[in-house]
């Protein structure tokens, strides 16, 4: 009986992993959250002039009017030099060269998930610990608990940055005094890759630097990156603002949305303040609406233009110099031998397998194709510019 003609093309389209109707969908990541005083205040305290308390003498948070028990540290950075502790919101960054604004560091997707039942942490794997899976917790449910932690962050922080202020220069800071912004945001958009989401960022990369290599975007781009060893797409913005494609986890692609406050205050609208949650949420929405757009284009771009040869996409999260070696007879033939246990080439199986490529065969130190893939070798000979060559570049 003669086999049915393989439609290489589909093989290559990518699967339509985003959708238009999860633009609202995003969690906040890392999230650089400014507290200054207000600029009557920060005149008041302008005219006492230098701090009162030397900063080489601040060695415990209790040194600061606060809890005691966290070391207190001085760093210098190209933007100034800071007092830097850790506390249950993040890495605090009290500036004491300059503007008294404090930035907080803060991991919106790993407080949300540290506040989800153990039992549902447990079903996550260890590592990364900021994802949450969608198909275990809803986004929903996810983002509120994000914007609970933040809740209570702020409502924390007021009281905090009136007793730092107070130890370091003398003045009595009012709560109503205290204002926030974000200095720098990234949203985020996960969703679940079975194939393997390595192998799916693949698929998205020469669309990727098409779309995002000319034409207007979110941002004026500046460069195009790609992760050498975890194969991270990047579009870097003139002014520090990146978006990001990358495999969050073997079964997880993430898109990503890094912006500063001068690119977060022009999407939305106006400065980000995250004292009003449902204010803040209506911004981020705003920002959303422009931002996720360009994975929907990059999507259809690459849907409309497959790119990257067959054996290429298999072997995108692999890498070292066995990968070739042996593909070159997996893919043409069905089948790879290998003798010892320990036998160079045995992690690329080991990776195709975690990725549904491959599986250990009947035989004695064989590796063969899972039926899912049981059609490449002969898509490879019926298709001339299909070959192991793609693998070596």
């Amino acid at each position: 009986m003669r086999k049915a003609k393989v439609d290489v093309k589909k093989l290559l389209k990518i699967p339509c992993c985003f959708e238009e109707s999860m633009t609202p969908e995003y969690l906040i990541d890392a999230l650089k959250l400014c507290v200054y005083p207000h600029p009557l205040a920060l005149r008041r305290m302008a005219e006492r002039g230098r701090l009162v308390k030397c900063p080489r003498a601040v060695k415990d948070t209790s040194d600061l009017g606060l809890e005691p028990g966290e070391k207190v540290t001085v760093k210098h950075f190209e933007g100034g030099k800071f007092l830097s502790w850790q506390s249950p919101f993040g890495r605090h960054m009290q500036n004491i060269k300059g503007s008294p604004s404090m930035v907080v560091h803060m991991n919106l997707i790993r407080a949300a998930r540290a506040a989800l039942p153990a039992a549902v942490r447990a079903r996550h794997r260890p590592n990364p610990d900021n994802y949450i899976d969608p198909r275990l917790v809803p986004i929903s449910e996810a983002r509120r608990l994000g914007f609970a932690f933040l809740s209570s962050a702020i409502e924390q922080l007021v009281p905090q940055y009136c007793a730092v202020m107070s130890s370091l220069s003398g003045h009595a800071l009012q709560p109503e005094q205290v204002l926030f912004t974000v200095n720098e945001i990234e949203l985020a958009w996960d969703v679940h890759s079975p194939e393997g989401a390595s192998l799916a960022a693949r698929r998205f990369e020469d669309a990727w630097n098409r779309w995002l290599g000319e034409g207007r975007h979110v941002f004026e781009v500046a460069r195009l990156e790609r992760g050498r060893a975890d194969g991270m797409l990047k579009a870097v913005g003139r002014k520090g603002e990146i978006l990001k494609m990358y495999a969050k986890d073997r079964q997880f692609l993430r898109f990503e949305a890094q912006l500063t406050k001068g690119a977060a205050k022009r999407l939305a609208g106006a400065r980000l303040d995250p004292r009003d949650i449902a204010a803040f949420r209506d911004q981020l929405n705003n920002v959303a609406a422009r931002v996720f757009p360009e994975i929907l284009s990059i999507q259809r771009e690459a849907g409309e233009r497959p790119s990257g040869s067959l054996v290429a996409l298999l072997v995108a999260a692999l890498t070292g110099k066995h990968a070739p070696r042996i593909l070159d007879p997996l893919l043409t033939n069905g089948s790879v031998k290998i003798f010892t246990p320990d036998s160079s080439g045995r992690d690329v199986l080991e990776r195709l397998r975690d990725h549904g490529v491959a599986q250990i065969g009947r035989r004695k130190g064989e590796w063969v194709l899972t039926p899912a893939y049981a059609h490449v070798p002969d898509a490879l000979r019926r298709v001339d510019k299909i070959t192991t060559a793609g693998v070596a570049s």
